[in-house]
């Protein structure tokens, strides 16, 4: 598992992102609705708000950014889609949790207040804490959905379809790599077709190790393969 600089900048830039979008969903105009009509809006830090997101998003996005690495193993991969996409983002939420149960009992030592099962309780029971939670999974859903759409054209190509990279044609310059499988016709008599598949299948899901070195699968031929970079 290769750390990739680029990916996990990302990552956490979205994270921050989601946590800002949240602050904003969650307070801005809130002065403006009846029953919050005697809230001292102007009283609230906003800085401390957005601060907030900073952090929250740098160990969130850190968290799901390892998370998704150690979904990158050829024997996890070979689940479905849909299966894989519920796992992590399970586990994804799951950390959540964790960390915002943890920011719970932090506030309850700020708070200076003596720690009982009760009162921790309904720290955690809240409508506030379930709507956070509920956001928290959404998006973490929505982000291993467009994760694995990713990884499913090859990365970084639905980015380059979300631009329109592929309606405008330009001049670039690859370095192609071509694989082939010695013997194939002997192995496939010896094996027969299925356990061939099987064997097929293997030798491609190893040599998606190119993606941790910035180059991509162009094409499959039978059982060839075209990498460039």
């Amino acid at each position: 598992m290769k750390f990739s600089v680029k990916s996990y900048i990302t990552c956490v830039i979205s994270w921050m992102l989601a946590d800002a979008l949240f602050v904003l969903i969650r307070f801005v105009g809130l002065d403006t609705v009846p029953v919050f009509a005697t809230l001292d809006y102007d009283s609230f830090n906003h800085v401390l708000f957005f601060s907030r997101c900073v952090i929250t998003g740098i160990v969130i996005g850190s968290i799901f950014y390892f998370v998704s690495r150690s979904f990158e193993k050829p024997a996890i991969r070979r689940r479905p889609y849909g299966v894989m996409i519920a796992i992590q983002a399970l586990v994804s939420v799951f950390f959540v949790l964790i960390l915002l149960i943890v920011q719970r009992a932090r506030e309850m030592i700020l708070l200076d207040k003596e720690f009982s099962i009760e009162f921790f309780a309904s720290r955690i029971f809240t409508v506030n804490f379930l709507v956070i939670l509920t956001y928290y999974s959404i998006v973490s859903f929505l982000f291993v959905l467009i994760n694995q759409i990713d990884r499913k054209f090859g990365p970084g190509n639905l980015l380059k379809l979300i631009k329109g990279t592929y309606y405008h044609p330009r001049s670039i310059e690859h370095i192609f790599m071509f694989l082939d499988l010695k013997d194939s016709t002997a192995h496939a008599e010896r094996l027969g077709h299925l356990e061939f598949g099987s064997l097929i299948q293997d030798c491609f899901m190893d040599m998606s190790v190119v993606s941790d070195y910035s180059a991509e699968f162009y094409q499959y031929v039978g059982d060839e393969s075209i990498s460039r970079i």
